[in-house]
């Protein structure tokens, strides 16, 4: 109610003003005064005017106040001090007195405002005092050197903010709490600090100032290097650290001022001066305290090279010498004539020399090989070649051929030397020994020349005269013309001709055959037309002579059909007899009475008989079998004879168990493939009967883990009848149950029972078990681990396409690769995608963006650290060609996102990574050649359970190779899970202690011959490094040359590649191998190529004529710029994982190297062509570090 009351008194007060000044109108208007202007004049008794006295009082001498006096009707007046106001019309006033400032203080009255009613003829006082309403500070400071003045920053209330120098005075301040926050001050390089980081005052409204007192003291030091035991002239540098990351390169005598307090460590730089190198042997350590006199920090240097002098002679004018230097730090130096090496590491350096030639002469040097000892030393080493001549020559004659026939002359001899002669000719530069020259035949057309003699032994001695050898050749062949008559027209004849040396001919028509070796021939003939027609004569003999012309020889075919006639005696009359004849071509035909057959074909036949019963009397042929030979137009005869004899007791078919096996996805009728733990399988029992039945016997499963029964089921039959033979290639000619997974458990015991309730009469019920003893056969069951993998979405940000696949379809690509691998578990996610750079991808990948995409996918998995398969999915523009690649074996592989073929792909490049080559199908590049099959099918039947159907061995082929339809064939099936049993790892694996820390990633490849080094990069990856020594080698060395790391190894083959030799590698050093430095040099020499990183800038490949080579960046630091400055247009999955982001500011190497040509063989094309999986998303890893670097195609 109070604050509502406050609120409305000014309305009350107006309002009493207006009533009041309504009520003086009135009574003017009445005439209560003589005229009508308020403010005229006053009779000496009706006085209309009165006066306001105002008093001043507060303000410092010579203030002026601002006072300011108001009514309603629009009166106002100013004043600045004490005055009296006259001639005002009587009424209310308001007097409002205005704050005023005097220097840096402000003055107010209180209150601001009063009113105040002005009678005629009075004079109205009102006084108005004023009081400060403001305060100030005093800063000071101490401790600073003369005229110093440092800044102080000063806040208060109401946001309050201002930056004043010591020595000032802040006035005009609103009373309140006030913070002084002192900044530190430099004065000629030394930095000086206040003892207190901040004051806090009280400031009241007073002409006094409030002082405030800051002290500083020094804060910073200085420090100086000193560099000593270099030569005159010669200047090093230093490379200073310490506290808050400070780093900096200093000469000798400057000065560091302005340091922080604290330790600080000099590391000198290498020195070379002229052809020596320089160095300080250990960083120094200092601790920089306040003081203006700086800290010295003495640095002594000490010649770190040596030099080496190589004098080279005996060699001819113009013909250069062939010798590498190897030394320390993987020193190597190839030289041609003498010459002075210098800045040698100090320590053994071996001179090798290799022959060279000049002319048609090899000079060889002595020593072939020498060590020299190179110290630090100015004095240069030596070391001595002498070259001198060790090669001969042979001349080879060949006389007796026709003009333009080549001669077939092979000519070896010491040092594996083999070379081809097709004409008379002189090999040169041979080594001095014994020489074989072999004679072959030579062709000309369809006739042959034979040498004389057939080998000859020489000896070539070193020097300029030739050692020789002469060959003669003469004609040693001849022909046969062989004429077949007497057949009628489309009927071919059937010859075969043999001769010397294992020769073999197949002939049907009259042929002509030139270029047989001498010798004679055996010329054989059979009857045709299902032995209607006969040859005369059925063989010959032809002797061929050398000789263009041929020999004669004649067959002459002739009619060959007859009759059989066949008696049948013994049996009563109206019972038929069992007999059948059999003959050429297949003939059968079965006879139960005496019959004469005509028109047969001449040939052997036979006549069988079977028993025969009737009305309970066996009668059985006292011949069960005779051979006659019908033909030349004669009938030829054959008798039977039954005899009765007592009838046999009764008997049944006597049924048994032939074999039994389970069937996953492929197996042998044997049972001989292993069957994987926790995955269903179809039971398959082949029951068997000795004779034709209308029997449907049951066939009882019982089955044991170890020794304990823990299931007993019945199978009904599947046919009407059971089988006398065993059929593999249907399912109803065996007795069928899916055992569930569960019960699939290594231990696992079954034994197969047939007809188990005896409702069958047999013969013998002693065989009708499985294994015939009784004993439960013991399934192989293997265990097998998870199968782990992560499916790599590939972006080609040259033309955008991304492989299509998802967590929701990743199930669809993983179909083939369940169905078909000894795998029951797979654990499968997908991966933020990944953006290369490399071109796009082509059908025959003329551009290499296959292989390269394919290297970086190895790579992301190295620097992922995962110990999954990792495999790439892409998208590709066109619809044949190459669809996939993968190493063989490793863990990473990529293909195309084509579905359903993608499936198919897949498998096919995981069958690469668990070591499986090529089957031999369809032209596919690289076979296995110990595959069983020289056509690449399945061997035995596969199975597929999901749509019960078996898969024959007559149309499907192995997944391995090109054709299709694909299965998986034993062997292959067999070998991936042995693979997977005994290879954990790849060939780059993690070392022990595998977990992650901060390594440099190095990874490239070998292809078409050449070297491709690609970009290091620093990342939190365990360590992975080759597992065993092989044919490449990978070094790294430091600012001086000294060896950080060196390993050999060889790297992971890549399949399905139109390069056949391709092999990639991916390894992570840790920095702890390398002593925590960081390499400026990184070699690669592979192929008999060599790549090289340098951190200066530049880059090289050696050793190889065609090789180039592209430059490195200094640091990843830029990198990192430039994938910032670019990061706004990139994908989600391109930012941000701090594993790659570079720590301090290490030099690195960063662009790829190439050796290799600009040509790319073509790659050979794939035709395009199932388990639950649990799919996540991965968080993108290598792809936002390297992604987005230009200097790098994709990495």
């Amino acid at each position: 109610m109070f604050h509502r009351l406050a609120e409305r008194a000014p309305r009350i007060v107006w309002a009493a003003r207006l009533i009041t000044a309504c009520i003086l109108a009135t009574v003017a208007a009445c005439g209560g005064s003589e005229g009508g202007n308020a403010t005229g004049s006053n009779g000496p008794n009706n006085p209309k005017t009165g006066a306001l006295a105002v008093t001043v009082s507060g303000l410092p001498g010579g203030s002026s106040a601002g006072v300011t006096i108001t009514n309603t009707a629009g009166y106002s007046r100013t004043v600045s001090g004490t005055e009296t106001i006259a001639s005002l019309a009587p009424g209310a006033y308001d007097v409002t007195a205005a704050e005023v400032t005097a220097g840096l203080d402000k003055f107010g009255a209180a209150p601001a405002t009063q009113a105040v009613t002005i009678a005629a003829g009075t004079t109205t006082p009102v006084s108005v005092g004023y009081a400060i309403l403001t305060g100030s500070l005093a800063i000071t400071a101490a401790g600073l050197p003369s005229g110093a003045n440092p800044e102080i920053l000063v806040t208060g209330p109401s946001s309050f903010s201002r930056t004043v120098s010591a020595g000032a005075t802040l006035g005009g301040l609103a009373p309140g709490a006030y913070r002084l926050t002192p900044a530190t001050h430099v004065v000629d390089n030394n930095t000086y600090a206040s003892t207190a980081a901040t004051l806090d005052v009280a400031v009241a409204a007073s002409t006094t100032p409030t002082p405030v007192a800051f002290t500083y003291a020094l804060a910073s030091g200085s420090l100086v290097v000193t560099i000593s035991g270099l030569p005159t002239g010669a200047s090093g540098t230093a490379t200073v650290t310490g506290p808050n990351d400070f780093r900096r390169t200093a000469a000798a005598g400057e000065r560091l001022v302005n340091l922080t307090p604290g330790r600080y460590t000099v590391s000198g730089d290498p020195v070379t001066v002229g052809l020596d190198g320089y160095r300080a042997p250990a960083p120094v350590t200092v601790d920089v305290a306040p003081s203006i006199s700086p800290v010295s920090a003495a640095l002594p240097y000490a010649l770190a090279t040596g030099r080496l002098s190589v004098n080279v002679g005996g060699l001819p004018g113009g013909a250069s010498a062939a010798i590498t230097v190897t030394g320390p730090n993987a020193y190597s130096q190839t030289i041609t004539e003498t010459q002075a090496l210098t800045g040698l590491a100090p320590g053994d350096y071996t001179i090798a020399a290799t022959p060279v030639t000049a002319g048609a002469l090899t000079y060889t040097g002595a020593p072939t090989s020498q060590v020299v000892a190179v110290a630090a030393s100015a004095v240069a080493a030596t070391a001595t070649v002498t070259y001198a001549v060790t090669t001969g020559s042979l001349v080879v004659t060949i006389t007796g051929l026709p003009q333009a026939v080549p001669a077939s002359i092979t000519v070896t001899g010491p040092s594996a030397y083999s070379a081809q002669v097709a004409n008379t000719s002189t090999l040169s530069n041979l080594t001095p020994g014994t020489y074989t020259i072999t004679a072959n035949n030579a062709v000309a057309g369809t006739h042959t020349y034979a040498p004389t003699p057939a080998t000859r032994t020489v000896t070539v001695t070193a020097g300029a005269t030739a050692a020789s050898a002469a060959f003669t050749y003469a004609l040693a062949s001849g022909g046969i013309a062989v004429t077949i008559t007497g057949l009628p027209n489309g009927t071919a004849g059937d010859l075969t001709i043999t001769g010397p040396n294992g020769y073999s001919r197949a002939v049907t028509a009259t042929t002509l055959i030139l270029g047989l070796p001498v010798g004679t021939y055996t010329i054989a003939a059979r009857a045709v037309g299902s032995g209607a027609w006969a040859p005369n004569p059925a063989s010959q003999n032809v002797a061929v002579a050398p000789s263009t012309s041929a020999i004669t020889a004649t067959v002459n075919y002739v009619s060959s059909v007859g009759t059989l006639a066949v008696t049948i005696n013994g049996l009563p009359i109206g019972v038929n007899a069992a007999v059948t004849v059999t003959g050429p071509g297949a003939y059968s035909r079965a006879l139960t009475a005496t019959t004469s057959i005509a028109g047969l074909i001449g040939g052997l036949y036979t006549v069988a008989a079977a028993a025969v019963t009737n009305s309970g009397t066996t009668y059985s042929p006292t011949t069960a079998s005779s051979n006659v030979s019908v033909g030349g137009g004669a009938t030829s005869t054959a008798t039977v004879t039954y005899t009765a004899s007592a009838p046999p007791p009764p008997s049944g078919p006597n049924l048994t168990i032939d074999g039994m096996h389970v069937q996953q996805v492929v197996q042998t009728y044997a049972g001989t493939v292993p069957l994987v733990a926790g995955r269903s399988g179809l039971l398959r029992v082949f029951v068997k009967s000795a004779a034709a039945n209308t029997v449907t016997p049951t066939v009882r499963v019982r089955f044991y883990n170890g020794a304990t029964l823990t299931s007993t089921i019945t199978i009904s039959a599947p046919t009407s009848s059971v089988p006398q033979t065993v059929n593999q290639g249907t399912l109803t000619s065996s007795w069928n149950y899916t055992i569930p997974g569960s019960t699939i458990q290594p231990g696992l015991r079954i034994l197969a029972d047939v007809d188990p309730t005896n409702t069958v009469s047999e013969s013998s019920d002693s065989d009708n078990s499985f294994p015939l003893n009784g004993t439960p056969a013991t399934m192989d069951v293997r265990s097998v681990p998870t199968f782990n993998i992560r499916m790599v979405p590939v972006l080609q940000s040259v033309n955008g396409l991304q492989g299509g696949v998802t967590v929701g379809n990743a199930d669809s690509y993983l179909a083939d690769t369940r169905a078909l691998y000894p795998i029951n578990t797979v654990d499968a996610d997908v991966r933020a995608a990944f953006t290369t750079s490399a071109g796009a991808l082509q059908s025959g990948d003329a551009n290499g963006a296959w292989g390269q995409i394919l290297s970086e996918v190895n790579a992301l998995r190295t620097a992922d650290g995962s110990s999954r398969y990792y495999y790439g999915i892409v998208k590709v523009s066109y619809g044949s060609g190459i669809a996939g690649l993968g190493y063989v074996p490793g863990r990473a592989a990529i293909g195309w996102d084509y579905l359903p073929s993608a499936s198919d792909v897949m498998a096919h490049e995981l069958g690469h990574n668990f070591g499986r080559f090529h089957a031999p199908s369809c032209g596919a590049g690289g076979p296995d050649n110990a595959y069983p099959l020289s056509n690449g099918k399945i061997e035995t039947f596969g199975y597929n359970i999901a749509t019960n159907a078996l898969k024959d061995t007559a149309t499907n082929y192995d997944l391995m190779g090109y054709c299709n339809p694909t299965w998986i064939s034993a062997y292959t099936f067999n070998a991936v899970l042995s693979y997977r049993a005994a290879n954990p790892f790849s060939a780059s694996a993690a070392i022990s202690g595998g977990y992650a820390r901060r390594g440099m990633l190095v990874w490239g490849r070998v292809q078409n011959g050449q070297v491709i080094l690609e970009p290091t990069f620093e990342v939190d990856a365990p360590p992975s490094l080759p597992q065993r020594p092989g044919r490449h080698r990978l070094q790294g060395f430091g600012a001086l040359g000294e060896s950080l790391f060196d390993f050999s190894f060889d790297g992971e083959r890549v399949a399905d590649h139109p390069d056949g030799t391709t092999e990639h590698f991916a390894f992570v050093v840790p920095y702890g191998m390398m002593r925590g430095m960081q390499p400026t040099r990184v070699r690669l020499a592979a192929a008999g190529q060599q790549a090289e990183f340098t951190s200066v800038g530049s880059a090289t490949a050696s050793a190889a004529p065609r090789g180039a080579a592209r430059g490195l960046a200094r640091g990843p630091r830029a990198m990192e710029r430039r994938r910032d400055a670019r990061r706004a247009g990139a994908a989600p999955a391109d930012r941000g994982d701090p594993r790659l982001r570079p720590r301090g500011r290490r030099p690195g190497l960063h662009r790829r190297v190439v050796a290799r040509p600009d040509d790319v063989g073509r790659g050979a094309q794939r035709p395009p062509a199932r388990q639950r999986v649990a799919v996540r998303t991965a968080a993108s890893a290598l792809a936002p570090r390297l992604a987005d670097d230009p200097a790098h195609d994709g990495l």
